[in-house]
């Protein structure tokens, strides 16, 4: 229980974020290792902006993951199931979506409802890591609850570009 409030805790005090991120993917074996921007604001969505190999921005709001690709000028566009993402969103989903958690020193197992397993590092009661099945971010350089622009969330790109 304890952890669930550590937890809650961090997720409630954080309105809005900006990060760099590392992200390590597992591919065939080989780890790509990729690098950019993260911002967060509770009721709007979340974006990553990739700067590092292929520039790409993915932006998850209203139930959607919108991916741009702006060197060859099109989008794609999926429906999200419930996930820990959404606890970001909405802390107070966290008991609707997670079984269980486990851990300590910094380092949580969080188990969903649903089976997915999350690894989450903290440190300074932040997030400093979130590893999923075969992908794992690292955010660094985070600056919290500062305002940002709704228009970061939207997907305004979608009247310059095709989809595909």
């Amino acid at each position: 229980m304890l952890v669930f409030l550590l937890i809650l805790n961090i997720l409630y005090s954080t309105r809005s974020a900006v990060c760099q991120f590392t992200e390590r993917v597992k591919v065939q074996g080989d780890i790509l290792k990729e690098h950019g921007y993260f911002y967060f604001k509770r009721g709007e969505g979340i974006r990553w902006d990739y700067t590092s190999g292929e520039k790409r921005i993915f932006v998850l709001t209203g139930g959607k993951l919108w991916e741009y690709h702006p060197r060859e000028r099109f989008y794609r566009n999926y429906e999200v199931r419930k996930s820990f993402w959404e606890v970001l969103q909405d802390p107070a989903k966290w008991k609707e979506l997670v079984k269980e958690v486990e851990g300590k020193n910094g380092k949580f197992i969080v188990k969903t409802k649903e089976g997915e397993e999350i690894l989450m590092e903290i440190k300074r009661n932040r997030i400093k890591r979130i590893s999923f099945e075969d992908t794992s971010f690292e955010f660094t350089h985070c600056r919290y609850n500062i305002p940002l622009p709704s228009s970061l969330f939207k997907p305004t790109f979608l009247s310059r570009v095709r989809k595909k």
